[in-house]
């Protein structure tokens, strides 16, 4: 019986990394055609966030456009062993920063 415990508390301890990543959009225009790699999140209107989608661990790339054709670009690295959501936001100025959710 103390095999099984310590067997079901190692297997969860093991878990393969799940992250899942949101955007939020703070540019005073709205961005089209947004993708975290491959994964599209199509439009971001200003002000909205969009919901959590999965993206695998390790370095991604953002891009899309504005919706007067101003190309989005960035990127930025997800890391950690079990389950975490990030948010990733368009900044006031454009720029972009990505934070993981509490």
């Amino acid at each position: 019986m103390i095999i099984a415990i310590f067997a079901i508390f190692l297997s969860g301890c093991l878990k393969e990394p799940r992250h899942s990543i949101r955007i939020k959009n703070l540019y005073a225009v709205a961005m089209s055609e947004v993708k975290v790699n491959a994964t599209s999140y199509g439009s971001v209107a200003v002000g909205s966030t969009t919901g959590y989608k999965a993206v695998p661990e390790g370095d991604f790339t953002l891009s899309g456009a504005s919706v007067n054709n101003q190309p989005l670009t960035g990127g930025g690295t997800v890391k950690g062993k079990g389950t975490h959501k990030w948010t990733l936001t368009i900044t006031s100025a454009g720029g972009v920063s990505i934070t993981e959710d509490k």
